[in-house]
């Protein structure tokens, strides 16, 4: 029984190395993040407001996705009103990332260097001490996201190998789920429909029941507000507020410095950009020949 233990043990040891070390690294920068005054005050605000009975994008004007406030209103309801609660969000999503993106590491290398390669990702991006980071985030639906398209990429990459229609459904699911807190998601998620169609010959029933559990959980959270009152006039309304906020000239200076708006001086970063598009392309289609194999 104890050699039984001692083998699985052995067995999993990588995996037991990169829990302990993630739920050191959440202890150690548990309150190390954010600065709820200037930063990311819109995170902690918005779920409260709607946990209050405000209704998303007439009461509380937001310019991203519903679900990431929806879901950290109903953590407030149920952990309380706090920041520990956001920071134990976070945490918990860092710890799955970080297990999701070891798996898919583990598809196509070995366990030490994929565990060497998602500590290193833990270091410089999910624990990094600055605005980017998962515990406390410049934005929760970046966060949820970012997560949940991870857990796509596996269990697209595993219904390639396995041709198993659950995991196919499930990717889609989860893909809905990151484009519902992050419009930016859908090109990544569009790549992947793409890839179904084309690599596996897909029926026209599965690509018709993958994009119906697509569009589960955006009409779940979009229904919410519908629900809740929203009508055309208040979209209309928020619609206009946002694009006279876009024509301020310190919103579209800050757009020129992220990349947003395009300008002629920057043709040579969108080129280098449109390039690593490409070889991000060109690397997915060599992974899922792989993972086929």
């Amino acid at each position: 029984m104890i050699n039984s233990i001692k083998e699985k043990l052995f067995l999993y040891k990588s995996e037991i190395m990169l829990l302990a070390l993630s739920l050191f690294l959440v202890k150690l920068f548990f309150y190390s993040h954010g600065n709820i005054s200037t930063d990311i005050g819109r995170e902690a605000i918005l779920p409260l407001s709607l946990l209050n009975g405000d209704v998303m994008y007439k009461d509380v004007l937001n310019i991203y996705g519903p679900a990431s406030y929806y879901i950290n209103a109903f953590l407030y309801m149920i952990f309380g009103v706090r920041l520990e609660t956001l920071y134990f969000a976070g945490s918990v999503c860092s710890v799955i990332f970080l297990f999701l993106l070891y798996k898919i590491f583990n598809l196509y290398i070995d366990k030490k260097f994929s565990l060497t390669l998602s500590v290193f990702i833990a270091s410089a991006c999910v624990y990094n001490s600055g605005l980017y980071n998962f515990i406390m985030p410049y934005s929760f639906a970046v966060i949820y996201a970012l997560t949940a398209y991870t857990a796509v990429l596996l269990c697209f990459l595993l219904y390639l190998k396995n041709d198993n229609l659950k995991l196919l459904y499930s990717s889609a699911l989860l893909a809905g789920f990151a484009f519902a807190n992050k419009v930016e998601f859908l090109p990544a998620i569009l790549i992947i429909l793409f890839l179904l169609i084309f690599s596996k010959k897909a029926k026209i029933k599965t690509v018709f029941f993958t994009c119906l559990c697509f569009l589960s959980a955006p009409l779940l959270f979009y229904s919410i507000p519908l629900f809740q009152g929203l009508n055309l006039s208040d979209i209309g309304h928020a619609f206009e507020i946002f694009v006279k906020s876009s024509a301020v000239p310190s919103v579209y200076n800050f757009a020129k410095d992220i990349g947003t708006v395009f300008k002629v001086d920057d043709i040579q970063i969108w080129i280098f950009s449109g390039l690593n598009l490409l070889i991000y392309i060109a690397v997915g289609f060599v992974l899922f020949k792989f993972a086929k194999e």
